[in-house]
């Protein structure tokens, strides 16, 4: 993923001014990343919920765990704007 002007490529280094910069060079209205990113947090619990539930039986059950976790812990810096 690369995102605003600097080119990011980790994930845990991307902020939510990046996407907001990114939205601004792409000439989209200013507060549109933002709206973006609180929809993202605020619906990012029970996407996680329904992709869990869905995966098969025999998913690892660690890995599930560790990705569910990380993107929970990514919605704190999101949550920063909302």
């Amino acid at each position: 993923m690369s995102v605003g002007y600097n080119r990011h490529y980790s994930i845990h280094e991307i902020q939510p001014r990046h996407f907001q910069k990114t939205g601004k060079k792409a000439g989209l209205p200013e507060d549109m990343a933002e709206t973006a990113l609180v929809q993202i947090f605020e619906n990012l619990p029970t996407a996680i919920e329904t992709v869990c539930a869905s995966l098969p039986a025999d998913f690892p059950a660690e890995l599930r765990d560790s990705i569910a976790e990380g993107a929970l812990r990514r919605s704190k810096v999101i949550a920063a704007v909302a």
